[in-house]
């Protein structure tokens, strides 16, 4: 938000002397600006600080040189993301380096994947991150955990109410709307949104059939 209001005082700025032309770009430039910054947050990975790696003890560290750092790693940044069937574990930053271990042997031609955020990511976190949900049962889980948060918070009414996005089609509509290449094409913006609701439905409906959980 910071960057964008400066580009958009810069511009406007700049804008004076380049008239209605200039201006009328604006909206592209923020545009391309948010696309940019998705593209770079989508990709990093979170590094740990490692003294020990410049011979120093973790109190000899700033404040600032403590705090976990995201990186662009190329390689490791091309491993997906599996909630079971991961097969890598990034081992942290050891020595200056970043490594992938092995879980398990792997075969030729098999893809590497890895658990994003440590495995503990819902998928509001996914999504906002990564670009992406997963539906499978683990997941739901950690969307199970995530609401239960939200409702505990008194945030309910406006995730969950009547007048709420989530109310305003059923998991069966959802589901037929995915079903429907023309009006959902797959892969695209709206399929994504609408397996995002559709995932947080099925999680808010395990929630409101487990009678141990306070909310």
């Amino acid at each position: 938000a910071d960057v964008a209001q400066w580009l958009e005082g810069g511009w406007r700025g700049g804008a004076a002397g380049g008239g209605v032309a200039a201006e009328a770009l604006l909206p592209q430039a923020l545009a391309e600006l948010r696309w940019a910054r998705w593209v770079v947050l989508s990709r990093v990975l979170t590094v740990q600080p490692a003294a020990e790696g410049r011979g120093l003890s973790a109190t000899a560290l700033s404040a600032a040189a403590r705090q976990p750092r995201k990186l662009l790693i190329p390689l490791v940044d091309m491993c997906n993301h599996h909630l079971t069937k991961w097969n890598g574990i990034p081992s942290g930053r050891v020595g200056g380096q970043l490594r992938i271990l092995a879980a398990r042997d792997i075969a030729q031609g098999e893809q590497v994947c890895i658990q994003y955020g440590a495995g503990a990511l819902s998928n509001d976190r996914l999504l906002a991150e990564y670009g992406f949900t997963d539906g499978s049962a683990g997941a739901r889980e950690l969307d199970v955990q995530m609401l239960v948060q939200v409702l505990r918070a008194g945030r309910g009414e406006e995730l969950l109410g009547q007048s709420a996005p989530l109310a305003q089609t059923s998991l069966a509509q959802d589901d037929d709307l995915l079903c429907d290449h023309a009006a959902c094409a797959p892969g695209s913006r709206a399929a994504t949104a609408v397996r995002f609701r559709a995932c947080l439905k099925r999680a808010y409906a395990d929630l409101r059939r487990r009678v141990d959980v306070d909310v």
